[in-house]
């Protein structure tokens, strides 16, 4: 496969192959790799299996939200 995707496409390459190579290329950032898979020309059902593969659902991804600002430094409160 090229970096060319419209030209991937011309010669046959199948979509899921290259929305792979997409997010492979994101696999460490989540949000990107849900953005990828907006931009697809699926339909929803598609793309929420998609998002389930790549675990970049809406919970996953407020999980991980609230994960990352747990593990924010700064000023935190006491329990009292």
């Amino acid at each position: 496969m090229s970096e060319d995707w419209v030209a991937d496409a011309r010669v046959g390459v199948p979509m899921m192959q290259m929305i792979a190579k997409q997010i492979s290329q994101s696999k460490h950032k989540p949000r990107a790799v849900r953005q990828i898979i907006d931009q697809q020309w699926l339909d929803e059902d598609a793309k929420e299996q998609l998002r389930g593969t790549f675990h970049v659902t809406d919970g996953e991804l407020a999980l991980l939200k609230k994960e990352t600002s747990d593990d924010a430094p700064g000023p935190r409160k006491r329990a009292s």
